[in-house]
């Protein structure tokens, strides 16, 4: 899953339109290890909000507190029952 935000939103972004950001990680990326699996959708606001970037970052500080919140609740329960932040 490959997910593209407005580029106003994204200032280290090059300003490019979805489209545009969908065809640069095409052209990067060799068809033997894409194989017709890559899917692109346009990340709102909302998406945009929940952070990986952040709940690493907070895990290699070993802030548990603020990796959990920077994923929706929805995923606590998984993360907690897999035991991803132990």
């Amino acid at each position: 899953m490959v997910t593209s935000r407005d580029p106003a939103g994204a200032s280290a972004m090059a300003t490019l339109s979805t489209a545009e950001q969908r065809a640069t990680v095409l052209e990067g990326l060799p068809d033997d290890v894409t194989r017709g699996r890559l899917r692109f959708m346009v990340n709102d606001d909302a998406m945009a909000s929940l952070s990986s970037s952040a709940a690493r970052g907070a895990l290699a500080a070993n802030d548990v507190p603020t990796a959990q919140a920077a994923l929706p609740e929805c995923l606590h329960s998984f993360v907690r029952s897999n035991a991803l932040y132990e």
